[in-house]
């Protein structure tokens, strides 16, 4: 299962919930309201988020060969959090979690194809970075 979920408690940190693979990932929504442009943070942070969750889904449908793509659900100062997706069949997907020294304001939440394909020291978690935290569906 995998579920992202946006929780406010109106300090920008601790809000975002990965669920994937059995394990919970407390993030921060903070670099996701940034983008923000209503007058209501809270709603312009979901706008946000939903529009991150649209290029989500049109980066994996275009998933072609065996080249993956990465998706961004952690953005902090010094580091980021991405989901790589992998065809491994003809309609299969493995998703794998895992970070990049990538800095969080450096990646553009408008424009995430920008980055899809190059996250060069994505290093997946687990054991000696294994994939360990990996579902194909």
């Amino acid at each position: 299962m995998l579920l992202l979920r946006f929780v406010p408690n109106g300090r920008w940190h601790e809000d975002l919930i990965l669920e994937f693979a059995g394990h919970t990932f407390v993030c921060d929504s903070y670099y996701f309201s940034l983008y923000a442009t209503q007058h209501d943070p809270i709603a312009g942070t979901k706008r946000v988020l939903r529009d991150s969750l649209g290029q989500w889904y049109d980066l994996v449908a275009s998933l072609h060969g065996n080249a993956p793509i990465y998706l961004p659900y952690d953005l902090s100062d010094q580091c980021t959090g991405w989901l790589r997706c992998m065809l491994v069949g003809d309609e299969v997907v493995q998703v794998c979690q895992g970070a990049s020294r990538l800095e969080g304001h450096r990646v553009a939440l408008t424009d995430l194809k920008r980055h899809a394909a190059e996250v060069s020291d994505f290093t997946a978690c687990g054991p000696g970075g294994a994939c360990s935290r990996c579902i194909t569906y």
